[in-house]
């Protein structure tokens, strides 16, 4: 039904925060942070509230764009709209960058079972992460599932590095 790559799943366990704020604000709040591609809320089933989600146009030498999970929106705008509004923070070897926040997610579980945690989500096509997962979303029990996952992981690589061949391990 779909599929997107992204650097973390929710409950996979791996530290990935950062420091965010609002632009212009001193305080930071930690946020647990995951690199995504188009299709990542679709494919997982987390639900948008507001604006829009990561899509292909948030490539490199676009607008730099992020997601705030809904309990993230929440402290950093309380009682006032985030979309449109900027947000400063850093991904881990990055100098302090502004995001123009573009969505709000419903609260999804990550690391912290049953805690509501502030996440954010920036576009993977921005910022590489140095190892991905592909993930994918199929009707229960339909055996053309693994096929279709091997052909657009393929397909994935092919887009990529322009070398992948349906021969080579993924």
């Amino acid at each position: 039904a779909s599929v997107s790559v992204a650097d973390g799943v929710p409950l996979d366990f791996i530290y990935r925060d950062t420091r965010v704020a609002r632009d212009g604000e001193a305080t930071f709040v930690p946020a647990h942070t995951t690199r995504v591609g188009a299709g990542y809320l679709e494919t997982l089933g987390t639900r948008l509230l507001a604006g829009r989600t990561i899509d292909a146009n948030d490539r490199e030498g676009a607008e730099r764009v992020v997601l705030l999970s809904e309990p993230l929106a929440r402290e950093l705008f309380p009682g006032g709209d985030p979309i449109g509004k900027r947000v400063a923070f850093a991904l881990p070897e990055s100098e302090r960058q502004t995001y123009t926040v573009v969505g709000v997610t419903a609260d999804l579980v990550s690391t912290q079972m049953g805690n509501p945690r502030p996440q954010l989500f920036v576009s993977l096509a921005q910022h590489p992460a140095s190892s991905v997962l592909v993930i994918a979303r199929g009707a229960p029990g339909d055996p053309s599932v693994r096929r279709a996952f091997d052909n657009a992981t393929v397909d994935a690589l092919r887009q990529i590095s322009g070398q992948a061949d349906g021969g080579q391990p993924v």
